[in-house]
């Protein structure tokens, strides 16, 4: 009866070896994940402040009705074109859906952290705020 429940040694290396596999497989995939969001912030660093310096809303085409991005304000075209990229690239070699959910996460964190950065450093010298009229709303 007790030679029963004995642990078989073979599978007890097996699954030492599936276990230290998963964990490495694990650190890969970590460290992929966070490369692939470096590279993209990267990438959006050198385009955002177009977003700050165009007019998003100066066009009259539909986002929701376009084929493709060249209806699309230049400060706002080269955002999308990056997302776009990165989707197609994800949906290309199939990338698990929370992965990519969590990866637009970052991207969209990013990019709100940013352009309110820019508007927020070119101050009082830019039509974007008035210290008075904020501190007035407070």
């Amino acid at each position: 009866q007790a030679e029963a429940f004995s642990p078989d040694p073979v599978l007890c290396t097996d699954f030492e070896a599936c276990e230290e596999a998963m964990a490495i497989l694990d650190e890969v995939i970590m460290y992929t994940f966070q490369q692939c969001v470096y590279y993209l912030t990267k990438t959006l660093y050198s385009v955002l402040p177009g977003l700050v310096d165009t007019n998003p809303f100066a066009t009259s085409a539909n986002p929701g009705e376009a084929q493709d991005l060249n209806g699309m304000p230049e400060g706002v075209r080269g955002i999308l074109t990056i997302y776009q990229a990165a989707l197609e690239l994800s949906r290309e070699h199939l990338v698990h859906p929370e992965l990519v959910s969590q990866m637009f996460s970052y991207l969209f964190f990013f990019s709100n952290a940013s352009v309110f950065n820019a508007l927020m450093e070119r101050g009082e010298t830019g039509s974007f705020y008035q210290w008075a009229r904020g501190v007035q709303i407070r």
